[in-house]
């Protein structure tokens, strides 16, 4: 119970001592070191650190130092990570906003995530900031965390393998079926492939052995009988999606916001407005493109219709 309490209150203090705006000017330093490439695949140096800190400290009037770096960076990245895990780095007919901070969408549209993602619904009214940073900062690394391993990698392993051990992780199953590498018909051809090239083996194995097969095989068919289930609602949820895409990802406020965020000319906002509503794609291009150089690319995309 103490052990508990005191992370707690680490937590809470955490949140007291940083501020949104200290967030932002933190994954902004952090940004500009990994630009500088003062980074070691995953992990910052220690000179990236230390330059983050001292940029911090000649902001904010606060003491500062590394670890307070470190654990904020840790809090960070735990939020940010949940809605990662959701939305990867965009979904069709979903859009990150850079104004409200949150991922938008039709309400249809997001009654189909929620129902293949029910994770997701606590994600609909929260806002994540600087989540396209941080996509950039770490979004590689939650790729190839420990479920990097690909379907077809997954799959090689299962038919080069002729030991116990080959179709014997029901978890491997499961997370080919759901990600539609694989059907129960696919699986049943690895294992007969597997048996087939290893008969004269299994001959010499006890009935035991058997039966763990048909029990992996009964498992298989139960994960992909679900999936089947759940895939009729994906597919419904997929072309909504598809629909959505002609749709613009943001608000027509929030456009006229970012607009106005940029100082873009009032002579010129009416035309800049109407062509943005009237072109979703090229509007999704400007949101993702950094701040400081949207209007040159505004400008830039308008005189070439």
């Amino acid at each position: 119970m103490s052990e508990k309490r005191t992370i707690d209150d680490v937590v809470k203090k955490d949140r007291e001592y940083w501020t949104g705006v200290m967030d932002d000017a933190l994954i902004d330093a952090l940004l500009h070191q990994h630009h500088l490439g003062n980074r070691n695949g995953s992990v910052f140096t220690t000179h990236a650190y230390d330059n983050t800190v001292k940029e911090l400290q000649e902001k904010f009037e606060k003491p500062i130092d590394k670890q307070k770096v470190k654990n904020r960076i840790k809090t960070i990245k735990s939020n940010w990570s949940e809605c990662y895990d959701v939305f990867k780095n965009g979904l069709s007919g979903f859009a990150w906003s850079p104004i409200t901070k949150m991922w938008s969408a039709e309400p249809e549209v997001w009654k189909s995530l929620i129902q293949a993602k029910p994770k997701a619904k606590e994600l609909k009214n929260k806002p994540i900031p600087n989540y396209d940073k941080l996509v950039e900062l770490y979004g590689k690394d939650r790729a190839t965390g420990e479920q990097s391993e690909t379907a077809s990698e997954m799959r090689q392993r299962w038919a080069t393998s002729t030991g116990e051990g080959s179709m014997e992780n029901i978890e491997d199953v499961d997370h080919l079926v759901a990600q539609n590498e694989v059907t129960l018909e696919s699986c049943e051809n690895v294992v007969d492939n597997n048996v087939g090239e290893a008969s004269s083996k299994a001959k010499k194995r006890k009935t035991s052995k058997n039966e763990d097969m048909e029990q992996i095989m009964g498992a298989i068919q139960d994960v992909a009988l679900g999936m089947r289930e759940g895939n009729s609602a994906l597919r419904e949820g997929y072309l909504i999606f598809e629909r959505s895409l002609a749709r613009l990802p943001i608000s027509e406020q929030d456009v006229f916001h970012l607009l106005d965020e940029i100082g873009i000319d009032s002579r010129l906002r009416m035309r800049a407005y109407l062509y943005l509503i009237k072109n979703p794609d090229m509007l999704r291009a400007f949101i993702g493109y950094p701040v400081e150089e949207r209007k040159e690319l505004l400008f830039t995309m308008m005189s070439n219709p």
